[in-house]
This record gives structure tokens, sequence and C-alpha cells, in this order.
């Protein structure tokens, strides 16, 4: 039985998640898939799956108020507006080692698009093989490794509790170069929000791009890094918010999907990298099953005076997580690997 969490204040809401059996059939759609210096892909014919992880969301919570002496998109001033908070807790639904498997499955399914989509793909043995590759593995940190970004609670993704999983001998890859983490008009980066603080400075400060060089001038391949994200729920609080543009009134919409952002496909050529992710989440129904319902505020004054919170009460089915989760995350990988055959 998965756990629910609530937090209570000037934001509330109440969740909970209920392991039970489902059998709602699931349309995933196509995925949009965004790219930054697509140049970078033209002329690559061979590739080598350099890296890959998979980012398993055991717990999400989120604090989305926030006070406005304005109209909406003025953030500043005394006037408090009731936000949403609360979480999802599904830590004892997922098993390790059905994390472990899938994760593994996933990345051969991928070696098979990609060999599909006309790439001539370095095998996995001749990458463990290579001298270069070598040195490149010696810098990985090891998996499965947990992160609990606590802190993160009001950013616009919620606290999130996750834990990367990678096939054996293929190394976590983070950084700068790989992941799509600029924002604004002049491309500053921005933390992962899903990371610590010391996770931030462990994951992101290895060269990764110096030994990709060697790799990619020893094996004469573009190399590929590969990261899926699977949160809860998608938060956006502002125009400001990590996870999408324009001014959105506090939104909140539970529910298992692909993030966007994060969920990328990198690909390093000539020491050039272009970055493919997805541009919006890619929605998996019916895994949680969740509603929205308004009822009395829990402080008695503040529903005397008629105010409401939101709830969220739902269902989690451990069976469709693993059906259909792999199932969507196989479709999108496919769908990244025609897109750089697209672009190549």
């Amino acid at each position: 039985m998965s756990r629910f969490q609530s937090y209570a204040g000037a934001c509330c809401v109440a969740a909970s998640l209920a392991v039970v059996q489902m059998a709602t059939a699931a349309d995933f759609g196509t995925p949009v898939i965004d790219i930054v210096d697509a140049s970078t892909l033209k002329g690559v014919k061979r590739v080598a799956v350099t890296s890959f992880t998979v980012q398993y969301v055991t717990s999400q919570v989120w604090d989305t108020s926030y006070t406005t002496g304005g109209g909406p998109g003025n953030r500043t001033g005394n006037l408090q507006f009731v936000g949403q908070g609360g979480g999802f807790d599904i830590t004892g639904a997922l098993d390790p080692a059905r994390m472990q498997s899938t994760t593994d499955k996933l990345y051969q399914g991928f070696l098979t698009d990609l060999q599909s989509a006309g790439f001539d793909v370095v095998s996995a043995d001749q990458l463990a093989n290579s001298t270069s590759y070598k040195a490149y593995v010696a810098n990985a940190p090891a998996t499965p490794r947990k992160e609990e970004a606590e802190a993160q609670k009001s950013n616009g993704a919620g606290a999130i509790t996750s834990v990367f999983y990678t096939p054996p001998g293929v190394p976590l890859v983070l950084g700068d170069k790989i992941d799509h983490l600029s924002a604004g008009t002049f491309g500053s980066n921005v933390g992962d929000p899903t990371l610590t603080f010391t996770g931030r400075i462990s994951l992101y400060t290895t060269n990764w791009p110096y030994y990709d060089k060697d790799v990619q001038k020893e094996l004469g391949a573009a190399t590929l890094h590969v990261r899926l994200y699977v949160p809860l729920a998608h938060v956006q609080v502002a125009s400001g918010s990590f996870w999408g543009g324009g001014y959105s009134r506090q939104g909140i919409v539970p529910g298992l999907r692909l993030g966007n952002r994060l969920t990328r496909v990198t690909v390093g050529n000539n020491g050039d990298y272009a970055k493919l992710f997805l541009g919006d989440p890619y929605l998996i129904p019916g895994p949680i099953d969740s509603t929205v319902e308004e009822v009395k505020h829990p402080n008695m004054v503040r529903a005397m005076m008629g105010e409401k919170i939101k709830i969220y009460p739902g269902t989690l089915s451990t069976d469709k997580y693993w059906e259909l989760m792999p199932d969507a995350a196989g479709q999108a990988l496919k769908a990244f690997a025609g897109k750089i055959k697209e672009n190549s």
C-alpha cells in the first residue's frame, strides 16, 4: 500500500494512493521532441550509447503557495493566496529488482531501435572492451543512486525523492553539456531541481565531454546519453518555472508521465552536442487514477470564512505501472531514435 503525505498551513491538499487493480487502456500519443543544436547530428551514421539511466520518482510533494500584491504574474507584496500542497509516496510499491530489470530491457530495446532506424550501433561488448570507455566508466558514480531533493518543495517540481538506475557497466552521466538546463533569453543555466545541492556538485562536476571525445575517436562513433525521468505529477507555479513557460495559476496535475526537459537523448559528435528532449510531459494514463475535489479548509476559522482546499484522492496500480511505464518509455525511445535519424 502506498502512503500519503499532507502539508498544512497556507497551502494544503490531501492525496492518497491505494494499490489496486486497474484495467484502463493507455493511448500515449506522439511525444513532443525538441532539439537544441540539431546541426550536430548531420552525418551521424555510427553510434554508441555511452550512458543510460532511468530516474524513478518514489515520492513527490509540492507547495505552490505564493504571495502577491497585484494581478497574476506579480509575485511581490503581502496578500497571501491559498495555494496547494501535498504529496504522493509510492516507495513501497516499487520493487528494486523490477526497476533494475526494466532499466536493462529499455536499454537493450533502445539499441535495437537505433539499429532499426538505420544506424551502425556499437555493441555493449565492443563498448566494454574499449580502452577509452574503461577510463570513462572508472569515473562513474555508483548506482542505484538515491537523491532526496526535499528542499525543492516550492520550485515548480515539488520535493522529489528519486532513484537512478543504470544497466550493468553503463555509467550515470549528468552535466551541463548533457542535460537541457539552459533557461531564459540568454541561455543561463539553472540547477537540476531533482537533485540535492551535494548531488549536483558530485554529479555535475565530472568533465564527461573530455572522456566522450576519446570514445568518439576510438570507436568512430557519435556518443548517446539517455535519461528517462518518471515523475508522479506535473506542478507548474509561474512563468519562471523550470518545467514550462507561460504564466499558469498554480497547476497540479497528478499522474504518471515521462517528465519534460529531463527526459532526453543527448548526442555527442566531434566534440559538439545536440540535445533532444521532451518538450511536453509524455503522459502515461492508467497507473495513477486521481480526481480533484474541493473541501472545507482544515483550519476552522478559515473554513468559516468559506475557504476551501483541493484534494486529490487517487489510486495506484503497481501492475499497470510496470505494464505501461516501460511501454511508454519504449515508445518514447523509439521516437528519439527516429528523430536522430531524421536529422542526421
